[in-house]
């Protein structure tokens, strides 16, 4: 199940691995600001927007 994962996506393992860890920090970046815009509407308002 592994290895089809890779070959449906067409990336090796290390490709798929820094892809995967990249979009994360991304999403976790967002999930952050987004977390602290709730709370300071002021803070970060198009943050999401942007990324």
């Amino acid at each position: 199940m592994f290895q089809q994962h890779l070959d449906a996506s067409g990336k090796t393992y290390s490709v798929h691995f820094r892809f995967a860890l990249k979009a994360s920090f991304w999403l976790l970046i967002a999930a952050i600001t987004s977390f602290i815009h709730a709370i300071l509407p002021n803070l970060f308002a198009f943050t999401s927007q942007r990324t």
